[in-house]
């Protein structure tokens, strides 16, 4: 599991078994991101400065969730319409949750990632269309798990 948290304002819980986490008064009211036991168990509102689990956990996470993008940029000014060809992701240390794509609006779950695992591995991706001005991947998660993409690595090919 993670040594650090990956939301905003976040807080800790470690200890016994548990189902309600308390101490979140400066929170009251926030729907939270919750990472209990390495698995995201969805989002919570803070109600009375707790909130309540469906199943007990020894170590939990909360805070604010916010959403990492990761957009590359353009891959050769010099070709007028290009498309990238064969992209691999090669993620270290990530947990599920990441999306991938050619736009936000065609994002797609990266395949391979366990639930409540942290994984290093290479994904073959598959990114839809055909060539356009821009050739670029969009990689991008919301969930309080971290992502760490290392590289993309993939070919470019000019067209008309």
């Amino acid at each position: 599991m993670s040594k650090v948290f990956h939301v905003d304002c976040g807080a800790v819980y470690e200890g016994d078994a548990a189902t309600t986490i308390t101490g979140l008064d400066y929170l009251e009211g926030e729907t939270v991101a919750v990472l209990a036991d390495g698995v995201s168990v969805g989002p919570k509102v803070v109600t009375n400065g707790e909130i309540t689990l469906t199943t007990a956990a020894t170590k939990v996470i909360v805070g604010l969730p916010y959403t990492t993008t990761v957009k590359t940029l353009p891959p050769d000014p010099g070709v007028v319409k290009k498309r990238a060809l064969n992209p691999v992701l090669h993620f270290i240390d990530t947990g599920k949750g990441v999306k991938y794509g050619p736009d936000e609006d065609r994002l797609k779950d990266v395949p391979d990632l366990t639930e409540g695992e942290l994984e290093t591995v290479d994904i073959p991706v598959s990114i839809p269309g055909g060539y356009d001005t821009e050739g670029q991947i969009i990689v991008e998660t919301s969930e309080p798990l971290p992502m760490f993409l290392a590289s993309i690595l993939y070919d470019v090919t000019g067209g008309d």
